[in-house]
């Protein structure tokens, strides 16, 4: 589940060598990439996370652990 949520994120970012640390305003995330992303998860990995959550965690392995 995590190398999916890092592929949706790295995919909307648009940045390939995105770690699992890298926190999301760190490399050029913004609101709109956001509702990408939430809009992916529900989509591609049945996966519905709030809007307020992912703004709450920024990286990757936090999101991930908040979700596990």
């Amino acid at each position: 589940m995590k190398d999916k949520i890092k592929k949706i994120y790295s995919e909307e970012l648009n940045y390939p060598g995105l770690s699992e640390q890298d926190d999301f305003y760190d490399v050029g995330g913004h609101s709109l990439i956001m509702t990408k992303i939430r809009k992916r998860f529900i989509s591609e990995l049945d996966l519905d996370v709030s809007i307020d959550s992912l703004f709450r965690y920024l990286t990757v392995e936090s999101l991930y652990n908040h979700i596990k």
